[in-house]
């Protein structure tokens, strides 16, 4: 009888048999297809190998044996990334082929299978494993959308329900819809009185964002009324571009900023809002001057 043990190794070389006669009259002779005497054959590529064993009384025994040197490799990979920002329905999953069978998957999360679920975006690394030992490394990155982004230009209402709200929108998936609380459809809504306005914002990827916005009146935070005349800035503080808005009948607009120096001085007749860019950081005094001497003003922070 002849055990054979056969020994599959990561690269070309690695190979080897080793043999375990019995039953027979020692000593044993071996003679190896590719010319190794010994019960031992080391140091093999892959393929094909026979051997024919004769003991002491000129019996023989052949045997033919397979050696497949293999390391297991990543065939295939498929990354799903995460749909929203700061979710976690990422999933990554490889394939392997070559190696010997069977595989085993070890995640730097954990993981253990050659599918890994409910990822936040980063990046992951798995090793895989062959029976012999060999192994394999890949490397994923799971990405995530940008946070949705929004910010608002909000016009007050000056009695007349002539409120507005423009949204900019940035971040998500594009393609998104809006949903106003009141039935509005559309990015920018107008027409409106004062109150608190909500919008529900949906991107393309389904990924949902819900805010507030208030529409102040001529009487709210931002708003100064003297006698005729009374003026709304937005937004305020701002960024450096700023919306000057004013009810009753003016005749000249005046910014000061806070060494007391006019930076800016406009006739307004016949208008009722004006817009002004490109203010450096700091703080300024707005004035509105009515036509009949009446004045409303207002402090403005550039940040």
């Amino acid at each position: 009888d002849l055990t054979i043990h056969t020994h599959n190794g990561c690269v070309e070389g690695e190979g080897s048999i080793a043999l375990s006669p019995s039953n027979g009259q020692e000593p044993y002779q071996y003679v190896w297809s590719n010319g190794a005497t010994g019960v031992n054959n080391t140091g093999l590529n892959s393929g094909n190998y026979a051997v024919t064993l004769i003991d002491a009384h000129g019996c023989t025994l052949s045997q033919n044996m397979v050696i497949h040197n293999s390391t297991p490799v990543i065939d295939n990979s498929i990354v799903h990334n995460v749909i929203c920002n700061g979710g976690e329905n990422g999933s990554i999953n490889v394939t392997v082929a070559q190696g010997n069978p069977t595989y085993t998957y070890t995640w730097n999360n954990g993981a253990t299978g050659s599918t890994v679920s409910d990822l936040a975006a980063g990046n992951y690394q798995v090793t895989v494993t062959d029976i012999n030992g060999c192994s394999t490394f890949g490397h994923f990155y799971v990405t995530e959308p940008q946070a949705l982004e929004i910010t608002a230009d909000i016009d007050a209402d000056f009695g007349n329900n002539d409120g507005k709200i423009k949204l900019t929108v940035n971040g998500g998936t594009p393609g998104y819809t809006f949903e106003w609380s009141n039935g509005a459809t559309t990015q920018n809504i107008g027409e409106l009185e004062a109150g608190t306005y909500t919008v529900t914002i949906t991107d393309a990827n389904g990924c949902v964002t819900e805010m507030d916005f208030v529409v102040e009146n001529e009487t709210t935070a931002n708003t100064i009324s003297l006698m005729d005349v009374s003026l709304f800035l937005s937004p305020n503080p701002s960024d450096g571009d700023v919306r000057i808005k004013w009810k009753g009948a003016a005749s000249q607009l005046i910014i000061v900023n806070q060494m007391g120096s006019v930076i800016l001085t406009k006739k307004i007749f016949n208008t009722q809002t004006t817009e002004v860019l490109d203010l450096p950081s700091g703080l300024y005094s707005v004035k509105v001057i009515g036509v009949n001497g009446s004045t409303a003003s207002r402090q403005l922070v550039i940040i």
